[in-house]
C-alpha cells in the first residue's frame, strides 16, 4: 500500500516532503505569517488598535511639556596649527574618531556632573544638588556628535531657558577643567621634559670632561703618545741587550775553553732568541690582550673604539714582526758574539749576570709604566667617545626643544577647545504632538500585536490555503463549505454539490488505470464532529450516479452515525455480515441507482471483538460486486476499528473540519504512516462561503466559476426520509430528491 500511495501522489505531482516539522514556517516571510495569523481577525484588529491608540496617544501628549533646550560646541582639532616644524603634535592625530568620541563620553561622565552640579551659580539659581541634582541633569543632557566630524554638541533641555543656559555652561566648564584642558598640557609637558634633559645631559658632559682632564694630569692627551713610543724604544733595546747578554752566557757556559770569538750557529740562535727574547714575549702578551679587549667590546666592530683598538693590535703585530727580522738578521750576520763583545768585553759570567738582572729590573719597571700609560690612555679614549656621544645627545635635544618653542609660540597647544557657549533659547521645543503620535502607534501595535499572538495561539486550520501547501504530507484532495449558516441558499448548495463531484473525480484520478476494479475508501477524521459520516453518504451519491457500483458501510460500531443518519439502526449488517462466510441479506438498495448500503447492525458484536483476518475476508468478498466501496468509521485517534479498517482499505480520506488542531492532525497522519496505510489525501470541511470566492486552489470549485447546472434523472424508490439527511446530502440531493451532477460527471 505504500508504493500505490507514492504512485498516487505522483499521479498528482505530490511528494511526501522529508523536511522535519515547522520547515513551511521557516520559509514563510514576515508578512505573510502575519497576514495568516491576522485573516479573519482583521475587524477585531483594527478595533482594538483604534481602542488601544486613543489612551496611549494622551499619554505620550501629557508626558513631556514644552521644555527649552540650550546648546553648546566644542571642537576638537586632529591637526595642531604648523609654523616652520614637523612636530609629533601638529601632525594628524591618530585614531582621531575614536578621541572624539571618548571625549563625547567623558562629557556625561559622573566626574564632570557633580562638578557641574557643585557649580555656586548652580547653587544659586536653585538646581537641586547632591545625588537628586546630578539624576535631573543626567536625564536632561544630550550630547551628539557625527563619526569623523571634529564637533561635539552639547544640549540640555529645561522648562526654564535660564536654567538650561546655565545648566550647559556649567558642564563645559566642568568637562574642560577635568579634560579639555589636559590636551593642552601635553606639548607644555613635554617641553618641560626636554628642558631637564638638555641639563642632565650637560652635567653628564661636564663631568665627563672632569674626569679626562684628572687623567690628563701627568701628561696631556697628545703626549702620551710620544712618552709611549720612547718607552716601547727604550724596552726594545733593553730587551736586545738581554737577549745579547743571554747569547753571550750560553756561550760562555757551552765553551768554557774556547774563546768567545767564534761564531755562534745562526739556526741555533735563531731557536733561542724566538723562544727565550724577552721582547718578543711581551709583545705576544700585549697582543693577547688586545685581542682580548677587541672581542670583549660591547661595540660594533665599526665603532671608533673599536677600530682604534684594531689599530694598536696591527701596530703591535708589526713589532713583533720587525723584532723578528731583526733577531733573523742578527742570526745570519754572525754578529751575536761581536754584539755582545762591545757590551761585556772583559766581564766573567758572574758580572755578567748582575749586568742583565739590572737590564731586567728597568724593564720590569718600563713595562709596568707602559701599561699604566696604555690603560690611561685607553680611558681617556674612552671618556671622548662618551663625550661625543653625549654632545650628539645635546644637540638633537636642543634641536627637538627649540622646534616645539617655535611651533608653540603664540599658538594654542589645546586640542578640546570650547568654539560655542551655550546660548539663551528663544522659543521651547513642543514634541508633545509627536509623543503622542508615537503613543497612538505604540498602543495601535499593541492591539495588533494582541490580535497576532492570538492568532499564534490557535493553531487550528481555519482557511482552505491553511492546508493547501506543498509541504503538507497528504495532499488537499477537496473543499466543502460550511452549509450550517442561516443564510444558507441555493448557491451555496451548488457550491456544496459541485465541491464532492469535484472530490469525486480527484478520487478517480487518483485511482488511474488499476487493474482490480474495486477501490475500497475509509472515510475518517482525527475527532468526532467532523462531517465524514455526511461525507461519506454525499461521496457514495456521487460515485453512484456517476454509473459506478458503490457500497457505504458504516463500520463506526460505537457512534452509527451512517446507520442513524439513513434510519436503518435495526437493520442487519456489518455486525451479522463478518461472521458469515457469505453475504445474506445484509447489504440494502437504496432508491438511488448504483447505490447500496451496509449498515452497522444491531449492536451483536464490539468493537474490540473484531479482527483483522475476519474483517479483511468480508472485504475481498465484497470487492467482486462493487466498484468503490466507501467505509465510514469512528475518529481515528479514539476508536479501534477505523485503525484496523484503515489498514485494510486502499486510500484513506482524512476529513479536517474548519478550526482543527494542527497536532491532532498531524497525530493522525503519524498514525496512518505506522500502520503503513495510504492516505489518498485530505478533505476541508465547513470552509467559509467568502473563502470559495477568494480561493483558487486547485482542490476547491471556486463559486466565481459555477455554471447551472442539469438536474438529473428523479430515482424512484429511496425510501429514506429526506428530512433525516444532514445538509451536505440535501445539497448534493438536490430539490426534489434528485442527485446533482456537473455535465463534466458522467462515468
Amino acid at each position: 500500500m505504500t508504493s500505490d500511495r507514492g504512485r498516487d501522489a505522483a499521479e498528482f505531482g505530490y511528494e511526501p516532503a522529508e523536511e522535519p516539522e515547522g520547515h513551511e514556517m521557516r520559509q514563510e516571510n514576515v508578512i505573510s505569517l502575519v497576514h495568516r495569523r491576522l485573516r479573519g481577525r482583521y475587524p477585531l484588529a483594527i478595533a482594538l488598535a483604534a481602542l488601544l491608540a486613543a489612551p496611549f496617544a494622551w499619554v505620550g501628549y501629557h508626558a513631556k511639556q514644552p521644555q527649552f533646550v540650550s546648546t553648546g560646541v566644542i571642537r576638537v582639532k586632529p591637526v595642531l596649527d604648523r609654523l616652520i616644524y614637523r612636530i609629533p603634535e601638529n601632525e594628524q592625530m591618530p585614531y582621531f574618531v575614536s578621541f572624539v568620541a571618548t571625549q563625547a563620553r567623558l562629557i556625561t561622565s559622573r566626574r564632570v556632573l557633580d562638578m557641574a552640579v557643585d557649580n555656586p551659580k548652580m547653587r544659586e539659581a536653585g538646581w537641586p544638588s547632591g545625588a537628586e541634582g546630578v539624576s535631573i541633569l543626567q536625564r536632561s543632557i544630550s550630547v551628539r556628535h557625527g563619526r569623523g566630524e571634529e564637533l561635539i554638541e552639547v544640549s540640555v533641555a529645561h522648562p526654564e531657558r535660564v536654567m538650561a543656559q546655565l545648566a550647559v555652561n556649567s558642564v563645559l566648564d566642568a568637562y574642560n577643567v577635568n579634560f579639555g584642558e589636559q590636551s593642552g598640557v601635553q606639548v607644555t609637558e613635554t617641553e618641560r621634559r626636554l628642558q631637564q634633559r638638555v641639563r642632565d645631559l650637560q652635567q653628564e658632559l661636564t663631568q665627563i670632561t672632569r674626569e679626562i682632564g684628572l687623567l690628563s694630569d701627568e701628561y696631556p692627551p697628545d703626549m702620551l703618545a710620544d712618552v709611549q713610543a720612547r718607552q716601547m724604544a727604550e724596552l726594545a733595546q733593553l730587551d736586545r741587550d738581554i737577549s745579547e747578554i743571554n747569547i753571550t752566557l750560553s756561550q760562555l757556559r757551552a765553551r768554557s775553553g774556547d774563546t768567545l770569538n767564534e761564531r755562534v750557529d745562526p739556526m741555533t740562535a735563531i731557536d733561542q732568541l724566538t723562544a727565550n727574547d724577552p721582547t718578543l714575549i711581551q709583545l705576544r702578551d700585549m697582543e693577547r690582550s688586545q685581542l682580548a679587549r677587541i672581542s670583549s667590546s660591547r661595540y660594533g666592530p665599526n665603532h671608533r673604539s673599536v677600530r682604534r683598538m684594531k689599530d694598536d693590535l696591527a701596530e703591535i703585530q708589526a713589532r713583533i714582526s720587525l723584532r723578528v727580522e731583526e733577531l733573523k738578521d742578527l742570526a745570519e750576520s754572525g754578529a751575536l758574539g761581536g754584539a755582545a763583545m762591545v757590551q761585556t768585553k772583559g766581564m766573567n759570567i758572574e758580572q755578567l749576570t748582575q749586568l742583565r738582572e739590572s737590564y731586567q729590573t728597568r724593564r720590569d719597571e718600563l713595562r709596568a709604566e707602559a701599561s699604566r700609560l696604555q690603560q690611561r690612555r685607553e680611558e681617556i679614549t674612552m671618556k671622548r667617545d662618551q663625550g661625543e656621544f653625549l654632545k650628539e645627545r645635546l644637540s638633537t635635544t636642543r634641536r627637538r626643544l627649540d622646534e616645539i618653542r617655535v611651533e608653540t609660540q603664540g599658538t594654542s597647544t589645546s586640542r578640546v577647545i570650547i568654539v560655542n557657549r551655550g546660548d539663551l533659547p528663544l522659543q521651547p521645543q513642543d514634541r508633545r504632538k509627536m509623543y503622542a503620535m508615537a503613543g497612538a502607534v505604540f498602543g495601535g501595535s499593541m492591539g495588533v500585536g494582541l490580535v497576532f499572538l492570538l492568532g499564534l495561539l490557535d493553531r487550528g486550520y481555519r482557511y482552505i490555503d491553511d492546508l493547501d501547501k506543498k509541504s503538507m504530507r497528504a495532499p488537499l484532495l477537496g473543499t466543502l463549505p460550511d452549509l450550517s449558516g442561516a443564510d444558507r441558499n441555493d448557491e451555496g448548495d451548488e457550491m456544496a454539490a459541485l465541491s464532492v463531484h469535484h472530490l469525486r473525480n480527484m478520487l478517480q484520478l487518483q485511482r488511474g488505470r488499476r487493474e482490480d476494479g474495486c477501490t475500497i475508501y475509509t472515510i475518517t477524521s482525527a475527532v468526532a464532529g467532523d462531517g465524514k459520516t455526511s461525507l461519506a453518504i454525499a461521496l457514495g451519491m456521487s460515485f453512484a450516479v456517476s454509473g459506478q457500483r458503490t457500497l457505504l458501510v458504516d463500520a463506526d460500531l460505537v457512534g452509527r452515525g451512517l446507520s442513524r443518519e439513513l434510519n436503518m439502526d435495526d437493520s442487519p449488517g456489518l455486525c451479522q455480515a463478518i461472521s458469515r462466510p457469505v453475504i445474506n441479506g445484509e447489504i440494502h438498495k437504496s432508491t438511488i441507482n448504483n447505490l447500496w448500503m451496509l449498515p452497522a447492525g444491531p449492536p451483536d458484536m464490539e468493537a474490540k471483538n473484531l479482527s483483522h483476518a475476519a474483517m479483511a475476508g468480508l472485504f475481498e468478498r465484497l470487492r467482486a460486486d462493487y466498484d468503490n466501496i466507501l467505509i465510514d468509521t469512528g475518529p481515528l485517534l479514539g476508536s479501534l476499528e477505523a485503525n484496523l479498517v484503515a489498514s485494510l482499505s486502499d486510500s484513506v480520506v482524512l476529513t479536517v473540519s474548519r478550526g482543527q488542531s494542527h497536532r491532532f492532525v498531524d497525530a493522525c497522519l503519524d498514525r496512518l504512516e505506522r500502520m503503513q496505510a495510504s492516505c489518498a489525501g485530505l478533505v476541508f470541511n465547513r470552509a467559509e462561503v467568502r473563502d470559495f470566492e477568494r480561493c483558487v486552489s486547485a482542490a476547491s470549485v471556486c463559486s466565481q466559476s459555477i455554471r447551472s447546472a442539469a438536474p438529473g434523472e428523479k430515482e424512484s424508490g429511496f425510501n429514506v426520509d429526506q428530512s433525516a439527511r444532514g445538509a451536505l446530502v440535501r445539497a448534493v440531493l438536490g430539490p426534489g430528491g434528485r442527485s446533482k451532477s456537473g455535465t463534466d460527471d458522467s462515468a
